[in-house]
């Protein structure tokens, strides 16, 4: 996929194994591929900055920067797909397709990420929700979130 930009992964190590696990016990398998095309999309994850940094398979895989991945991907698609002012009838969908996977794991992610800011807020994981909250789509999934209950869960 990253056609020798990233570095390989040739042997995991038991540390590596277990956060690619949990990655995946938490997001889903359907995360990886969402987490791979937003690395392909960041410039400074692929060796374009100053310092040289490239994102290693064990620094991808690492809880926090999972999720960070994930929550840039999910505000990208945010940005592209939530309907223009004078398109509200197409607020209540979901921007995910409708099917009952999808929808389970969507509800999944949403409720993690609320549990999440809860205990650290950071300012992508309150925007995402921000644009699920405006978009009906924390209320479709019967998920309490407001923006000012941030700090009351």
């Amino acid at each position: 996929m990253f056609k020798g930009v990233l570095p390989p992964c040739i042997r995991l190590s038991t540390s590596t194994r277990i956060a690619v696990e949990e990655c995946l016990r938490r997001f889903g398998l359907q995360s990886v591929d969402v987490v791979f095309a937003q690395i392909k999309t960041e410039q400074f994850s692929l060796g374009n900055n100053k310092t040289g940094f490239i994102a290693n398979f064990t620094f991808i895989f690492t809880l926090k920067n999972y999720q960070q991945y994930l929550e840039r991907a999910q505000l990208a698609r945010q940005r592209q797909v939530l309907p223009k002012p004078q398109a509200k009838q197409n607020v209540g969908k979901s921007i995910f397709e409708e099917t009952i996977v999808e929808r389970q794991s969507r509800r999944e992610f949403l409720m993690h990420w609320v549990d999440e800011e809860a205990k650290e807020p950071s300012k992508h994981g309150q925007e995402l929700l921000q644009a699920c909250y405006n978009s009906g789509e924390l209320e479709k999934f019967g998920i309490d979130w407001k923006p000012n209950n941030i700090n009351e869960i």
